[in-house]
């Protein structure tokens, strides 16, 4: 109605909430209040709900879902049920799907340490909601397309952290236990909410996917928040749904994160105990000022001061570092660039930490942040340059032959550096520093985080080349190129690895590019070798046909699929100027494609090769015709396949 009508709208209205509702018999109702009657009589269901005494509810937190629902009780938490409308394997995808909700209520409680705060909490799935999923007070309203069956593999992670989202809003949220009290408080609820989802998603799944994640998030933040965005927290008129935009929520939740790394996890959920003992008589509200005013009551830190910029400012920095070892004094001589004057400004009572890895020793340097637009820090070595031949023999034995070759070239005990290692600010960081430190890095280095960084930073020369202002073209050393190609190969077939950091390594290399000085023509110059790669992961080479697919072991699924998606995505860029054979392989895994040994459903690899293959066709002669003729017979085989299927159940 505000979009006709002068209204207040105000966050903090609440009412006493009754609801009654008549169905034809045979259906249920749930609503986000506690069911008072039931009953079944003369043809009709009727249900009465009602808030309790003393806990009112606003308008907006009312929510109501009726149908003739399959109801699942969860077989490991009698306080949580589920339902769905009847459809082709309701009851095996519902409970497929929802079999983490009572492991993350139980990881949310003892995270938070406080019970769930409904006595009874309900998920709901329905076709075509307003939201994808909307959180309610002790109920959920989901779509029915994140209902998924068990040969599924790549959307289940994205499916359980949106359950996961939904249940931690019981606690944090616009209609939770714990509200904010105006609209422009409302950040804090959002980055509260997301922050301890993602804490969850890291008990469930490990804190490899945990680091990944927030390496991600923050890349896009950085991307997306300029100069000329809204800040986080604004006294500014605007409009409601702007205070959920998915910037917003994004920034708010690394916010948060950036609390909890200064003050600590054990103060961090001593201040999240302190806010919601308030809310042992009913639903409280929170503003920003009195949130800080509970961190540093429960941490004794004034954090207000510190979060400044992110809160109330606008744009993230961009660090750009360079060191060097002065070899006569002894000394690593490093030097920053901070270049978002505003956090400067606010920013001085903060600090960032350089990792220094040394042959002998790891230690961390801290550098408090100026006004002044460079930041310049100078430290002594704590290895010893020298060693004798017997030491620099046993530190070569069992290493990689990669390596052993660059020991021979790094003559300092640096190996290499790290600025902000644990993402304590929101920013963008350009690091030089040589190509074997970049390779030290990716080989040594056992954080995630790390390697991913190492393999962008040993092809940044040759990812996006352009000419610069004096019409050079930057053409890395053939030594670089070989390097660089021979450590992303080995980088991809390592099963060791994580498999973001494999597939991230098959990326870059279908993505690195040089460029020619005389006519600026690009060449995808590792090609060839992502190729080999992708060929002994997928083709047989005594038949040369595709491998059975055997998608049991998820990491090189996922490898497999990123090598090929690397190979389109070359062929595209270059048109004709990337080898014909790169359309050959992606035609001939498509053509021979075998699922029939396999449990799991093929049809998110089946939708990766036939986008591949259209994004690698050129002009050539017949090219678009064996590409139209495979789109045409997968079109075919999956209109058997689903008439099959619903003809066969029904």
């Amino acid at each position: 109605a505000r979009m006709w009508f002068p209204c207040s709208d105000v966050l903090d209205v609440s009412y006493p909430l009754e609801v009654r509702v008549t169905l034809p018999a045979g259906n249920i109702a749930i609503a986000s209040l506690p069911t008072i009657k039931a009953k079944e009589s003369k043809g009709k269901a009727r249900f009465t709900f009602k808030s309790l005494a003393g806990i009112d509810l606003p308008a907006r937190a009312l929510a109501l879902a009726a149908g003739p629902f399959i109801k699942l009780n969860d077989p490991a938490s009698q306080k949580v049920a589920h339902y769905c409308l009847p459809h082709i394997d309701a009851e095996q995808r519902l409970s497929f799907s929802t079999q983490y909700v009572s492991r993350s209520a139980a990881v949310l409680e003892q995270l938070i340490d406080t019970p769930l705060p409904c006595e009874r909490y309900n998920q709901v799935f329905v076709a075509h909601p307003p939201m994808l999923v909307d959180s309610q007070p002790s109920m959920t309203i989901a779509c029915s397309s994140l209902l998924y069956d068990p040969s599924v593999l790549d959307q289940s992670f994205e499916i359980i952290k949106r359950q996961v989202s939904a249940l931690v809003g019981q606690w944090f949220g616009v209609n939770s236990l714990l509200r904010p009290e105006a609209w422009n408080d409302t950040w804090l609820l959002q980055g509260l909410c997301g922050h301890v989802t993602n804490l969850c998603m890291k008990k469930l799944h490990g804190n490899s996917p945990y680091l990944v994640h927030i390496r991600e998030e923050t890349h896009a933040v950085c991307t997306e928040d300029t100069l000329t965005t809204p800040a986080l927290c604004s006294s500014a008129p605007a409009h409601p749904f702007e205070h959920t935009q998915e910037l917003k929520v994004r920034k708010a939740t690394l916010v948060m994160r950036l609390v909890e790394k200064r003050i600590g996890d054990a103060n961090f959920k001593k201040v999240l105990a302190y806010l919601l003992s308030k809310t042992s008589r009913g639903p409280e509200t929170i503003s920003t000022k009195r949130f800080f005013k509970a961190v540093r009551k429960c941490s004794g830190q004034d954090m207000e001061s510190v979060m400044a910029h992110w809160i109330y400012g606008r744009g993230c920095p961009l660090l750009t570092a360079n060191f060097n070892v002065n070899r006569r004094r002894n000394l690593i001589e490093f030097a920053m660039r901070v270049s978002n004057e505003d956090l400067r400004a606010k920013a001085k009572q903060d600090q960032l930490t350089v990792r220094v890895h040394e042959t002998e020793v790891t230690y961390d340097r801290t550098i408090k942040i100026e006004p002044d637009e460079f930041v310049v820090d100078e430290f002594p070595h704590q290895s010893r340059w020298r060693k004798r031949k017997s030491e620099r023999e046993e530190e070569r034995r069992g290493e990689d032959e990669v390596i052993v070759e660059i020991m021979d070239r790094n003559d300092t005990p640096l190996l290499w550096l790290r600025v902000d290692p644990e993402v304590t600010w929101i920013r963008k960081v350009d690091l030089t520093q040589s190509d074997y430190m970049w390779v030290f890095q990716l080989y040594k280095d056992r954080d995630v985080g790390a390697q991913l960084e190492a393999i962008e930073g040993l092809c940044k020369s040759m990812l996006n080349p352009v000419r610069d202002t004096k019409g050079m073209v930057p053409v890395a050393s053939d030594y670089l190129q070989a390097l660089a190609i021979r450590v992303l190969v080995a980088t991809v077939q390592k099963e060791a690895l994580y498999y973001r950091v494999r597939a991230k390594a098959a990326e870059t290399l279908g993505a690195m590019t040089i460029l020619d000085q005389d006519t600026g023509a690009a060449q995808r110059i590792a090609v060839p070798a992502l190729l080999q790669a992708a060929r002994e992961m997928c083709v047989d080479p005594e038949t040369d046909l595709p491998y059975a697919n055997n998608l049991s072991n998820l990491s090189n699924y996922f490898v497999r699929k990123a090598a090929l998606e690397g190979l389109a995505s070359a062929r595209e860029a270059l048109w004709t100027g990337v080898t014909v054979e790169v359309f050959q392989l992606l035609l001939l895994l498509l053509k021979h494609n075998d699922n029939s040994e396999n449990e799991m459903s093929d049809g998110d690899y089946i939708a990766t090769l036939l986008l591949a293959l259209a994004r690698a066709t050129t002009d050539l002669p017949g090219e678009a015709d064996k590409t139209n003729k495979q789109v045409s017979r997968r079109a075919l085989l999956e209109s058997a396949r689903c008439k099959l299927l619903f003809f066969g159940c029904w």
